[in-house]
């Protein structure tokens, strides 16, 4: 996972007792494999709204995914 970049959405409910634990669950194993946060782990609350989480997030995720990427890639062409 050394060069795997990736950005993790977990949705959930903060009415149950483990909220977004799949989403935070699979943010630690990913940076524990070597992977690249390319944003921080966002949890989307059904309780308080998912779009004020979601929306935001998807709006730029791509753009940080290939960030992260070409970070993480040669700089021979920058110049």
């Amino acid at each position: 996972f050394q060069h795997v970049a990736y950005a993790v959405l977990g949705l959930g409910d903060t009415n149950y007792d483990q909220f977004c634990a799949m989403g935070k669950l699979l943010d630690k194993k990913m940076e524990d494999l070597g992977g690249t946060r390319a944003k921080p782990l966002a949890c989307a609350d059904e309780a308080t709204g998912l779009e004020d989480v979601v929306e935001p997030w998807l709006e730029t995720v791509v753009q940080d995914l290939a960030r992260a990427c070409c970070a993480d890639g040669d700089n021979s062409e920058s110049a």
